[in-house]
């Protein structure tokens, strides 16, 4: 046999099936997932019959799979292509969708389609009952049409914000910060700009004066200061009784009596169960102190309680003063 034949046919046939061997285990491409998508956009807003095209951006750039899918959650306000056009078809608020082909990842783009408003009333053009307080803000009220229209459908423009804290959920809300005036012209996004109109707010803190009048006089200025005495010999008197006056500064401009809380320490200066409050006018009461039969003092503390709709209590206001009561002034 030759030998020299066959080592040549053993290393052709060895270096053929490492041919074969190395093509068998060549390595198939690796999957590279999709890391991150985004838009071009956050939020729209459309009028009707407008469209706008929307940007995706796909990571990494050598994702195997670059495909995006894209869905509207109501076809009646807003559709969209696969390509990313959004068209507005209805008023209203839609959420358009692109997603990657296995759903694994997503971003939304909110689109409000405006109504078209053709008429706006307010309650209220003078808009001054401004309570304050974060748990109760005041709305503004107004009457649009069409009845659908919501506060996003217009545009809000104030002049001096820093008075006041606004916002819009649907209503607009408002609530003070500082004593101040401004002005907010309404103006709807969609529709005739003629019907634009124009509430004042007035962002005031509350407050009420007293005053220890020795002589009947007209109120005028803050009263005097919290913690201040009162000498009870000087006071101003109805029927008999040294009296102390109550102005209030409300919303409305008018008092309610029922809301303040008077009370007196009882040490014999001041008889306490004969304690009146008295309305004397619009946004003035006096309280009647009739004197006991003892010099000296003291304390007085007046409490209001301010109400809002419904009996909420809003807030509480409290001013303490000391009645002095010279030997001089005591009754039998």
């Amino acid at each position: 046999m030759n030998h020299h034949f066959f080592k040549t046919i053993m290393v052709g046939a060895f270096a053929a099936a490492m041919i074969l061997g190395g093509a068998g285990c060549k390595k198939s491409p690796s999957v590279v997932n999709v890391s991150d998508i985004s838009l071009s956009e956050e939020s729209l807003e459309l009028k009707i019959g407008e469209t706008k095209q929307l940007e995706v951006s796909v990571l990494p750039e050598n994702a195997s799979d670059r495909t995006v899918v894209w869905g509207s959650d109501n076809d009646k306000i807003v559709t969209v292509s696969q390509e990313g056009l959004v068209t507005a078809t209805g008023s209203g608020l839609a959420i358009v969708t692109a997603a990657t082909s296995d759903g694994s990842l997503s971003k939304i783009c909110k689109v409000r389609v405006l109504t078209k408003v053709t008429a706006l009333s307010f309650q209220e053009i003078n808009y001054n009952r401004v309570w304050g307080g974060a748990e109760h803000p005041d709305i503004i009220e107004f009457t649009p049409t069409p009845e659908t229209a919501v506060a996003e459908d217009f545009l809000w423009e104030i002049d001096d914000p820093e008075p006041i804290e606004f916002w819009l959920d649907k209503s607009a809300y408002v609530k003070a910060l500082s004593l101040g005036i401004c002005n907010i012209k309404v103006t709807p996004k969609d529709g005739d700009a003629s019907i634009a109109q124009t509430i004042r707010v007035i962002a005031y803190k509350y407050k009420f004066g007293v005053f220890a009048l020795s002589e009947p006089s007209t109120i005028t200025g803050d009263g005097i200061e919290d913690g201040a005495s009162i000498d009870m010999s000087k006071l101003m008197s109805v029927e008999g009784v040294p009296v102390i006056f109550v102005e209030e500064v409300a919303h409305t401009g008018v008092t309610l009596v029922e809301n303040y809380e008077i009370t007196v320490e009882d040490t014999g200066v001041i008889k306490v169960d004969k304690i009146e409050k008295i309305k004397r006018s619009e946004n003035v009461f006096f309280i009647k102190l009739p004197l006991g039969t003892k010099s000296g003092t003291a304390k007085l503390t007046i409490k209001m309680t301010q109400m809002g709709w419904g009996g909420v209590v809003l807030n509480t206001y409290t001013r303490e003063f000391t009645l002095l009561v010279p030997e001089s002034t005591t009754t039998e």
